[in-house]
């Protein structure tokens, strides 16, 4: 891959957290077992992206190990061009594995300069929430696409989940990766509306759905998870829209 970072910057204790955090996952990544995103994912993200990705270019902001993307759509099968971009090393190293023949990037998120107008689809999925102001980056997401181009979105919105509650109060244990602070919806949807057309929401994440990706892998199981999947959808388009702190 291509690094583009500058000397020193190592010292960023947010990055050295992600570095950490990647190079102590030894658990290989299981589509099986992540059935729940994935489902979500390919339903009411994917989706929006044409039919025929071939010789499409998507640019994957924040790729990480691009696992579940490569999961849903397949390089290999699909035959679309692939640039991801992260901070992590470690993770765009095993985002090569998933994205043969791609461009990785290694590359600081916030100082992010690409070409204007060169993406039929841009990916940011599970990015902006880290950010205290997303907006600029939004915008440079939002600039990267050609005209009728796709931008899909996946974030924790805001306010504070339970979890990010009992984790200050030392109830549960404190997890590994950089502290998340969430966007705020209302103001990415009007930045966005100013941009272009919004197709498609989608609220997801239960206070159930931790029992819910446990639901057994066995075929058997199968249409209960159909089932299990769609209250956690209308869970979010209900009570979930009053009690956000539970997500």
């Amino acid at each position: 891959f291509l690094d583009c970072r500058s000397l020193g910057v190592n010292s960023n204790s947010t990055i050295r957290q992600w570095e950490s955090q990647y190079c102590n996952t030894s658990t290989p990544y299981s589509a099986v077992t992540d059935w729940m995103r994935i489902t979500t994912w390919r339903k009411h993200l994917f989706q929006c992206l044409p039919q025929d990705l071939v010789g499409k270019l998507i640019v994957d902001v924040g790729c990480g190990t691009a696992d579940r993307v490569a999961a849903i759509i397949p390089i290999n099968e699909y035959a679309y061009r692939y640039v991801g971009v992260d901070s992590s090393g470690v993770a765009l190293r095993r985002a090569a594995i998933n994205m043969p023949g791609s461009l990785l990037i290694r590359a600081n998120l916030q100082s992010l300069n690409l070409h204007e107008e060169i993406a039929d689809a841009v990916l940011c999925l599970g990015v902006l929430m880290y950010f205290e102001d997303a907006s600029v980056l939004l915008e440079k997401l939002v600039r990267l696409l050609k005209p009728g181009g796709f931008l899909l979105l996946h974030e924790a919105v805001l306010p504070r989940s339970l979890g990010f509650i009992l984790r200050r109060l030392h109830l549960i244990k404190e997890v590994p990766s950089p502290e998340w602070r969430g966007v705020c919806m209302s103001k990415v949807v009007s930045q966005l509306e100013g941009f272009g057309t919004i197709i498609h929401t989608h609220r997801s994440g239960s206070p159930l759905q931790r029992f819910i990706c446990r639901i057994p892998v066995s075929r058997w199981f199968y249409p209960l998870r159909s089932v299990a999947a769609r209250f956690d959808s209308i869970w979010c388009e209900t009570a979930g829209r009053f009690l956000k702190a539970l997500r």
